[in-house]
């Protein structure tokens, strides 16, 4: 084994191996808004770095909601 089964990286692991099983199941516009989600979380955590906090908010709330309107709230993402 390369890391112990409590690895944060081995979670991770197998978040992204359930997140690619789950995809064929989804509709198109699912994946779509899904993407924007993505696009909204890597906007935050760019406005976030760049030391305008309040400004991430907007683009963090958004993915938040469509990631629980997709996924439900009990995935991990959410």
């Amino acid at each position: 084994r390369l890391y112990p089964p409590d690895d944060w990286r081995v979670g991770e692991c197998r978040r992204n191996l359930e997140e690619c099983l789950a995809k064929p199941g989804r509709t198109p516009e699912q994946r779509r808004r899904l993407a924007r989600a993505a696009a909204d979380d890597a906007d935050a955590v760019r406005l976030y770095r760049a030391g305008k906090a309040a400004e991430a908010v907007a683009p963090a709330e958004r993915c938040l909601e469509t990631r629980r309107e997709v996924l439900g709230g009990k995935h991990p993402l959410t």
